[in-house]
C-alpha cells in the first residue's frame, strides 16, 4: 500500500510548465478581484468630455505597464484615420503605467502625460510641493509627482475636477 501511495503522489505533483487554458489557451492566468482566473487584459482611451472612445485593445500581459505608449499612438492613429488633426492636450494614466521608461518615452509627444505616481518605491523621495526647482538628480517618477501638485496637474488628474482643456471631442 505504501508503493502505491508514494506512486500517486508522485503523479500529483505539479509538473513545472506553465498552467494553460485548454477552452482558451491564448488567455493568461492574471489575479483578479475575485482571486486568479484565465482572463484578458483591455485597454481603452476616452475623451473625458464626449465619452467617446478613441481607442480601445485587448491584450494577454497582467500588467499595464507596457500598454501606455502602445494605446498613446493607436489613438493619435485612430484620430488622424477620423481626419481629426489635434491630439489630446494630456494624456492621463493611472499608477500602474507610472514606469521611468514610460515616462522618458513619452517626453517628447506634443501632449502632456500625467501619470499618478502611486506610492513613493525604496529610495525614493517625492518632492511633497511643486514650490521650488525638481532636484537635478530625481528619477522620472520623482518628477513626475511635482508635476500632479501644481494647479494644472490638480485641475487635470482630480477626480471629478472640473476640466477646461481644448481636448478633441471625437467630432
Amino acid at each position: 500500500m505504501d508503493a502505491a501511495v508514494k506512486e500517486a503522489a508522485a503523479r500529483a505533483e505539479a509538473k513545472p510548465s506553465p498552467q494553460r487554458s485548454f477552452t482558451d489557451p491564448e488567455s493568461r492566468m492574471m489575479k483578479t478581484n475575485h482571486g486568479c482566473g484565465y482572463a484578458y487584459n483591455a485597454q481603452a482611451v476616452v475623451d473625458e468630455k464626449s465619452q467617446v472612445i478613441l481607442a480601445a485593445e485587448v491584450t494577454d500581459e497582467a500588467t499595464d505597464i507596457n500598454q501606455l505608449v502602445p494605446m498613446i499612438e493607436k489613438t493619435e492613429e485612430n484620430l488622424a484615420a477620423a481626419g481629426i488633426e489635434e491630439t489630446p492636450d494630456t494624456y492621463l494614466a493611472d499608477a500602474s503605467y507610472c514606469s521611468q521608461d514610460n515616462i522618458e518615452a513619452t517626453e517628447d509627444l506634443d501632449s502632456e502625460v500625467l501619470a499618478a505616481t502611486g506610492r513613493e518605491r525604496h529610495g525614493e523621495k517625492f518632492q511633497r510641493t511643486p514650490r521650488g526647482p525638481i532636484p537635478n538628480n530625481a528619477t522620472r517618477r520623482e518628477q513626475m509627482a511635482p508635476k500632479l501638485r501644481t494647479k494644472k496637474g490638480r485641475a487635470d488628474y482630480a477626480p471629478g475636477a472640473r476640466r477646461s482643456s481644448n481636448r478633441p471631442s471625437g467630432r
